[in-house]
């Protein structure tokens, strides 16, 4: 429910959808090169599709989905700073 408060607060009610952030996100990550995709995996609660792998492997990537979702929400902030600036974001008053 946070990110659909979000989207509407911010105006981008009808132009997106949470998926569509969370596929963001993903490619955001994954094409950054600067995470493990097994901790973009956990950021996004996606299971592990390998039974054997799931059974053994119970990390948690604590430190990485710190800096993970801090970078995230750092650009996040950004964006929303350069919509507020171009006069894009209704909420800016």
């Amino acid at each position: 429910m946070t990110l659909t408060a979000w989207r509407k607060r911010h105006g981008f009610a009808d132009e997106m959808e949470i998926h569509g952030f969370r596929s963001t996100a993903s490619t955001w990550a994954n094409e950054s090169g600067r995470f493990n995709p097994d901790a973009i995996e956990v950021a996004l609660a996606h299971k592990e599709a390998d039974r054997t792998r799931a059974a053994y492997n119970r990390a948690e990537f604590i430190d990485d989905l710190k800096r993970l979702w801090q970078d995230w929400a750092d650009l996040c902030d950004q964006k929303v700073a350069l919509a507020r600036a171009a006069g894009l974001d209704e909420s800016a008053g």
